[in-house]
């Protein structure tokens, strides 16, 4: 299948899943992507500068449309070059605007959600990460319609259900193939942060966990590893001076197979996130034998078991338990987590897409 994807927004999870279908055999992968960064830029204009490349330099014959939520989807279509606006299009929905946390209230800007609204109506295909991904669309959608006054919108949502799926997404299991292995007998037991050191995922509330125990006086050292930007969240700094004899590892890793080496060390990989539709940080670390705790929300319950999953005032409690059990891999949640491998979802992934070249499977745009 001939697949053109769009990617204003390619990097972290968006560029892994990318990178991963376009080796799958099941798909001839055309990709035309833009660097991660000025999201809200990609989202205003990403539509206007692909319909222009496309122009510039046509894209080779296509079966489907593939994009993200970052695309302007009803824009490109208007501004295509003609022989690609009758493509079928699917979405892979690795977020969505009603639920992405924001700071303050005030910040938020609807004029993004009502962008990913419009893009899912224009959409053949809705593929979202998780449920929890799809019932939160869902339910914003349904209350920012409820807000508009004097339209009558009641079948803005018309079709919609009958062209969403979950799909979780898959992990790269050839590539990269479990790890069982206890940990290396090298010292205390490695609690692990592999997150983007941004707000949504709450670093303060994992290290108000960590000086708590510290202060205890339990044994663990601390790997600090995720995407670092130009600035980063006051807390890091505090951690540093009061952990740092604890910090075996401070920084983004930009080499893969030594950041595979790091996730193998590590005993508990934690999330405190106040946004993961998905996780692919977390799931990855439990696919190499890091024990994953994570909070009893978002995305999560769907993809761990109840072991794993803690409520925020347990943290503390729960983290000592592990730290004394020393971790490790949990070997039955690597086994559940295999069955999300591309070898076995690829398929799956080709049949749900190539269901669109049929004409009565398509949407009246």
């Amino acid at each position: 299948m001939r697949v053109l994807a769009l990617e204003p927004y390619l990097g972290g999870s968006h560029a892994r899943f990318l990178a991963e279908l376009g080796a799958r055999p099941e798909f001839d992968l055309e990709l035309r992507g833009l660097p991660a960064r000025g999201w809200k830029w990609r989202m205003r204009f990403g539509a206007l500068h692909f319909a222009d490349d496309l122009r510039r330099r046509p894209a080779a014959p296509a079966d489907l449309i593939l994009v993200s939520p970052y695309l302007d989807l009803p824009q490109f279509l208007g501004l295509a070059p003609a022989g690609l606006r009758d493509l079928p299009v699917a979405i892979y929905w690795h977020e969505n605007q009603f639920a992405y946390p924001v700071r303050h209230r005030d910040e938020r800007d609807l004029h993004f959600a009502v962008t990913n609204l419009l893009s899912a109506r224009a959409a053949d295909l809705n593929l979202f990460n998780s449920r929890y991904n799809l019932d939160s669309f869902r339910h914003g959608a349904e209350g920012l319609l409820r807000q508009v006054p004097d339209l009558r919108l009641e079948s803005a949502l018309e079709g919609l259900a009958e062209r969403s799926r979950v799909f979780p997404l898959p992990l790269d299991l050839a590539s990269e193939p479990a790890c069982r292995d206890p940990r290396p007998d090298d010292g205390p037991p490695i609690v692990l942060w592999n997150h983007r050191r941004e707000h949504d995922k709450n670093p303060e509330r994992f290290f108000a966990a960590l000086f708590v125990l510290a202060e205890r006086g339990l044994a663990f050292r601390l790997a600090l590893a995720g995407a670092r930007f130009r600035t980063e969240p006051p807390v890091f700094a505090e951690a540093r001076a009061r952990l740092g004899a604890r910090i075996i590892h401070d920084g983004e890793i930009p080499e893969r197979s030594h950041y595979l080496r790091l996730l193998r060390r590590s005993s508990i990989a934690v999330s405190t996130a106040n946004h993961d539709f998905f996780g692919l940080a977390l799931a990855e670390a439990a696919v190499q034998g890091a024990r994953p705790l994570a909070p009893r929300r978002l995305a999560y319950p769907e993809i761990y078991p109840d072991r794993c999953l803690y409520e925020d005032d347990e943290l503390e409690e729960r983290l000592a338990e592990e730290i004394g059990r020393g971790g490790g891999p949990d070997l039955d949640l690597i086994d559940r987590l295999e069955e999300r491998a591309w070898s076995l979802q690829g398929p799956e992934l080709a049949r749900l897409i190539g269901e669109l070249t049929q004409a009565d499977r398509r949407i009246d745009r």
